[in-house]
């Protein structure tokens, strides 16, 4: 409990003098188009075609939105990710932990707000039905392509994150939604 709240107590402290990290992910929270998100979980899977090092080409995400807030959990191997935050106020605190070790370093992301352009393709995902839509941030038309599946109240319930050559980078798969 004290190793938990001296980590929370580094992240506040930390949090307050980090100057924003600039990251090229998305947002690091899943894609929201409205503030009427309804509070969910969901257990994802990121498949990852061209791995970095020894990162395992599958790994688990989970996602729990409450409030317009979000709390992302990547496991890839010994390594947890962590991002929170809220897609719509544009900010994204990351964290990254190493096996048992604390939280070896946090970065503030105040990132561009994004928009979305909808593809016209549909599928479903897990038994849920959604919508694909092309993510952009305002200002930035350069690098990968990131496109977000959204059920029909807002839960970003598939994600696919493009080459400019239309090659696949990443994909994440919904396997179950709270």
């Amino acid at each position: 409990m004290k190793r938990r709240l001296v980590a929370w107590v580094f992240l506040i402290v930390a949090g307050a003098g980090v100057l924003p990290a600039g990251t090229s992910d998305a947002g690091g929270v899943p894609f929201s188009a409205s503030l009427n998100v309804p509070d969910y979980k969901a257990s994802m899977i990121v498949r990852d075609p061209y791995p970095f090092h020894d990162k395992p080409k599958e790994y688990s995400r989970s996602v729990f939105h409450h409030d317009g807030w979000t709390r992302v959990e990547e496991i890839q191997g010994n390594e947890t990710n962590i991002a929170y935050g809220s897609a719509l106020d544009n900010v994204v605190l990351w964290t990254r932990r190493f096996g048992d070790e604390d939280f070896t370093r946090v970065d503030i992301d105040k990132t561009k707000p994004r928009e979305a352009r909808e593809t016209g393709d549909a599928e479903s995902r897990a038994g849920e039905a959604c919508k694909w839509s092309e993510i952009t941030r305002k200002g930035s038309q350069d690098g990968p392509i990131w496109l977000s599946c959204l059920s029909g109240d807002g839960i970003e319930i598939g994600e696919k994150v493009l080459f400019s050559s239309k090659e696949l980078m990443t994909e994440t798969r919904l396997v179950r939604l709270e």
